[in-house]
């Protein structure tokens, strides 16, 4: 009995299997459909811990769960990623912008759709022994150099530093650093987390190595991205199985990151046929992870300030006509952290444009202005209220950067400390503006009472008004806020400093009467919003949002001194009492 229930149960456990293994089967056909191939990714390098996340997406099924086949195929140092991309034979290569830059302006129609490293580890490595103390010796000397890119980064490194790189000698890099470990060349090209590890291991001491990156001399250096070319990206079938591919992808650098060391044994299965140590993967892996954005909002986004950086310092130091049109685009990354992120309204490329914007010169100078002409009306407020001169100027600080004190008291983050506690210039300004209003109303014929001072008064509040307005409306928006914030900071940045100074001064705040007037700040901050909108559907027109900006001012100036003008009344059953 015993033997045919043992019969049996083999019998059982066959056709278990049978079924598991027909089921595994059933569902990774429809995780892969047998008619779409595997996306051929060429990396840029031996396979290292570089390469991190793209192995632990693989070894732990993140592709095939994302419903896409892989094939990571291995670089090295006589491989250009690009150009097997250009050939058709591979869909998507990893490099470094440089080099993408470079391969477009010899035609190439090459596009980053995803920029892993947010950060530089680039490096000119240098023997001290060899007479290299400083960037200044490298003026005719011979670097040794991996990729295109690489000299058309030194050469504006070089530049930076005010070095000739006339008579500079280039040679190729050898493999694993044996150029400056033979003396072929006193300097070669390489990584923080590779060719240094490489030399010094090899036997070369630390005190004999001296290195110079770009960021040291003031060059963005944009790295490991993901690029394809440019007439894939119109195929809807490729780009579905490019958003599996980079959803997966996101999963593994987020598990690298979060796990370096279990992570470092995986990429040591991918290492096959290279002497190596989990010890250097790990300590490569450890180097490398700062430069990698693993949240939702982050990941893959390419960093607009320093891609046009290295653009500005390829154009102005190599002879090649680089391309003008961007060769990004963020609408990939996009779709890949829509379906579970609620996030701010605006996309990724309109708000790096919007804290661009922020840091510009032009604006700064803008936001001073429009702080200075807002005191500059208060001033002649507290001057017709008959306050001596630190009443004045006491008044005239409260009523025009107050707002944005509560402004940034709700927002927090970012806007604390203060801008005004480290930007002497504003207090300053406020302090010269109550000067220059005392001074009008001494030299004017009436005084206070004269028609003059309340023209100057009233087109300096409205000027104040608008400038403030758009810069209140813009702070929350750059911080990725919901766009309700938008008008109520617009509201808040021009009239909360008036209502603590009303309150100051015993007066009823003026901001609540029946009398359409602050209202204009609502209507601005709306429209800004409508106008970032619109500029969400052309990343590549950053144009479009300085448009936004300064339409919101004339439109909030412009409502203000009308409704001023001709006195506009709130409906009555909004105003009267009941």
């Amino acid at each position: 009995m015993f033997k045919r229930w043992g019969v049996y149960g083999s019998i059982l456990s066959l056709a278990c299997l049978l079924i598991a293994t027909f089921l595994s089967v059933v569902s990774g056909a429809a995780a892969e459909p047998a008619t779409s191939p595997p996306l051929r990714v060429q990396l840029m390098w031996y396979h290292q811990s570089q390469f991190a996340g793209y192995y632990v997406a693989d070894f732990q099924n993140y592709f095939r769960e994302e419903g896409v086949g892989i094939q990571l195929l291995e670089g090295g140092p006589e491989l250009d990623p690009l150009e097997r991309l250009q050939r058709g034979e591979v869909d998507v290569a990893v490099s470094w912008l440089d080099n993408a830059l470079d391969a477009n302006a010899e035609g190439a129609d090459l596009v980053n759709v995803a920029q892993i490293f947010s950060g530089s580890s680039f490096e000119i490595i240098c023997r001290v022994s060899a007479g290299i103390q400083s960037i200044n010796d490298l003026a005719g000397k011979t670097i040794s150099v991996t990729w295109p890119g690489d000299r058309v980064t030194i050469r504006a490194m070089l530049a930076a530093a005010n070095v000739d790189a006339e008579h500079i000698k280039w040679v190729q890099n050898a493999k694993n650093g044996e150029t400056l470990l033979r003396g072929d060349a006193p300097c070669i090209t390489g990584v923080s987390y590779n060719e240094v590890l490489w030399v010094v291991d090899a036997g070369i001491p630390a005190s004999d190595i001296i290195t110079f990156s770009p960021h040291d001399n003031g060059i963005s250096h944009v790295e490991d991205g993901l690029y394809v070319r440019a007439d894939s990206l119109r195929s809807a079938e490729f780009r579905e199985r490019l958003l599996k591919f980079l959803r997966a992808l996101r999963r593994g650098w987020a598990y690298a990151k979060a796990s370096p060391a279990p992570a470092a044994n995986i990429v040591l299965r991918y290492t096959r046929g290279i002497s190596t140590t989990f010890a250097y993967q790990k300590a490569m892996l450890d180097d490398l992870i700062p430069n990698i954005s693993t949240d939702a909002d982050g990941f893959g986004l390419i960093n607009i300030h320093d891609y046009d950086q290295e653009v500005a310092s390829l154009k102005l130091r190599s002879p090649r006509n680089f391309v003008s049109n961007p060769i990004w685009t963020m609408s990939l990354m996009e779709e890949v952290k829509a379906p579970n992120y609620r996030g701010a309204l605006l996309t990724s490329s309109t708000r790096q444009y919007l804290r661009i914007l922020m840091e510009s010169d032009w604006f700064r100078a803008f936001v001073v202005a429009g702080i200075w002409i807002f005191g500059f009306a208060g001033g002649l407020w507290a001057t017709a209220a008959g306050y001596n001169l630190v009443g004045r100027i006491v008044i005239s600080a409260v009523g025009c950067m107050g707002g944005g004190v509560l402004r940034d008291l709700l927002l927090g983050g970012s806007r604390l400390p203060f801008p005004w506690l480290l930007d002497p210039l504003l207090p300053l300004g406020v302090f010269c503006a109550v000067m220059a209003a005392s001074v009008l109303v001494y030299f004017l014929p009436l005084g206070t009472h004269s028609r003059a001072f309340q023209l100057t008064k009233s087109i300096a509040e409205d000027i104040g008004y608008a400038c403030v307005a758009a810069f209140g409306a813009i702070v929350p928006l750059s911080l990725g806020l919901p766009w309700v914030w938008a008008p109520f900071c617009a509201w808040l940045t021009c009239c909360g400093g008036s209502l603590v100074r009303d309150v100051m001064t015993g007066r009823e705040p003026v901001s609540f009467r029946s009398k359409l007037q602050e209202e204009c700040t609502l209507v601005g901050g709306l429209w800004l919003v409508g106008g970032l909108l619109v500029a969400n559907h052309f990343e590549h027109t950053r144009w479009l949002v300085t448009a936004s900006l300064l339409s919101t001012i004339v439109l909030v100036g412009g409502l203000r001194y009308f409704w001023r003008r001709h006195e506009v009344w709130y409906p009555k059953w909004l105003h009267l009492r009941g």
